[in-house]
């Protein structure tokens, strides 16, 4: 594709929320690609739009990946620092073979980015959306501290969220026709980067001092999922060839082990959204199978940042729809059979052989079968003493030790399964009122959860 077409094309992805690209450009100030949610090199939309808007000016280009050193205070484990730092060591290699800056800044980005920006003059930041809160301060203090235009391009998405739909949506069955209408014109793949003609003379990371300095919580299994793009692109191999026929039959049960595994991959960005599809599409398995994978990867996958990106507290109770407040309200008194402490959920010391199971494995591995996901949430609700308390206590384990936590995926799951969102008022009962219902007992007609629950014998922290 001719780089001004390419261009045009990218442009597309740009959130009209934030800055535009500027009509008239310094022939001294470089371009800064901020590298936050697409943790690769190839297949990275703002990345390859920085660089032909840095050659198109002939300006340089800097790749620039910011973190804070205090991780441990931040809820994140030394495993997962290490999945996030084994990839972006790959991807400063990958960038070195094209002669493109990159410079890994320890501090609060908010902080680091325009120092950055200072010492080595740029007239223009992009970034990657990522439509969470925090995120979205980020943009503003960035912007505000540098006075340089800030533009915000959807990389992880196959359409930019603004052109599926201009409004929250109110779940699958309304967002699903207008993905498909839009779905063969944006899910495209881009250029692979080209050797930079402009560069800043800046020294290689030194990934040994940067793990010194930078902190994490111990006392947690470590890493045993291999990471990085490599890796990846492997995995989505293995789960094409091995895991995706029979897929739509298998994939619930969680003792088949029969689902992609490819979350934490895709949440760090290891992996474009488009290329993934596209093996799927080319691979040879039934296409039930197909449209199975294709229907979570895409529907619920881009719903989860539809869901964020128009809610302006999504992690919040307030953010679910009215019907489930006002039910979870009235039950809010129901008495409880059982009720835990956090440090009980944590490591899985409950009276439910399955719930123990699902923590464990997430202890252990930083992963949860995804139908066991669902149920590890509900049961949440049902043994805290509000839904406000589950909403918290299920997003703090969800981020303290998910490979992919902290993802609108993740943070949608949670409401869905406490909260109703994307989901509809099913028969009423305690504790749960209108919000859908899951017990042992159904796990049990389903499945031969005993194969699952015997996998993940309960360990204690300390055993392990």
């Amino acid at each position: 594709m001719p780089a001004d077409t390419e261009r045009s094309f990218l442009q597309k992805f740009i959130d009209p929320q934030h800055d535009s690209v500027p009509q008239e450009w310094s022939k001294k100030e470089g371009v800064v690609y901020w590298m936050l949610r697409e943790h690769r090199a190839k297949q990275n939309r703002g990345l390859r739009l920085a660089q032909i808007l840095a050659h198109e000016h002939n300006v340089p280009l800097t790749v620039v990946v910011a973190m804070r050193p205090d991780l441990d205070t931040h809820n994140i484990i030394e495993r997962t620092l290490d999945f996030m730092l084994t990839g972006l060591e790959e991807v400063e290699a990958t960038l070195q073979r094209k002669k493109i800056a990159f410079s890994f800044l320890i501090g609060d980005p908010t902080n680091e980015i325009p120092a950055f920006v200072k010492k080595h003059p740029t007239q223009l930041i992009l970034t990657d959306l990522f439509p969470l809160p925090v995120y979205r301060q980020w943009y503003d203090d960035i912007k505000k501290k540098t006075g340089v235009p800030l533009i915000v391009v959807d990389g992880h998405n196959h359409i930019p969220v603004w052109i599926t739909s201009e409004k929250r949506e109110y779940a699958a069955r309304t967002i699903r026709p207008k993905i498909w209408k839009h779905y063969k014109t944006f899910a495209k793949p881009v250029s692979n980067l080209e050797i930079q003609k402009q560069t800043l003379d800046l020294k290689a990371a030194s990934w040994q001092t940067i793990r010194k300095k930078i902190t994490a919580q111990k006392g947690y299994p470590p890493l045993e999922k291999p990471t990085g793009r490599q890796a990846a692109r492997k995995a989505l191999k293995q789960f094409v060839t091995d895991r995706l026929p029979h897929y739509a039959d298998r994939r619930n049960d969680p003792a088949e082990a029969h689902t992609s595994q490819l979350s934490a991959y895709f949440h760090f960005g290891h992996l474009a959204a488009t290329e993934v599809s596209a093996a799927i599409e080319e691979a040879k398995a039934p296409q039930k199978d197909k449209d199975a994978f294709l229907e979570e990867f895409v529907v619920r996958k881009e719903l989860s940042d539809n869901f964020c990106y128009y809610t302006a507290n999504p992690l919040s109770i307030q953010a679910a729809p009215e019907w489930a407040q006002t039910t979870l309200q009235e039950h809010k008194s129901d008495a409880r059979e059982h009720t835990y402490r956090f440090q009980e959920l944590l490591t899985a010391q409950t009276h439910d052989p399955a719930w123990n199971a699902a923590q464990n494995q997430l202890l252990q591995t930083g992963y949860m079968h995804g139908y066991m996901r669902m149920y590890w949430a509900k049961k949440i609700l049902e043994w805290s003493k509000n839904a406000e308390k589950a909403i918290e206590i299920a997003i703090q384990i969800n981020d303290l030790l998910e490979l992919d936590g902290r993802d609108p995926n993740g943070y949608v799951g949670i409401l869905w399964a406490i909260a109703g969102v994307h989901d509809r008022p099913w028969q009423e009962r305690a504790v749960f009122g209108k919000i859908r219902y899951m017990n042992f007992e159904g796990l049990k007609r389903k499945f031969a959860i005993e194969d699952y629950t015997a996998q993940w014998e309960t360990k204690s922290l300390s055993e392990t």
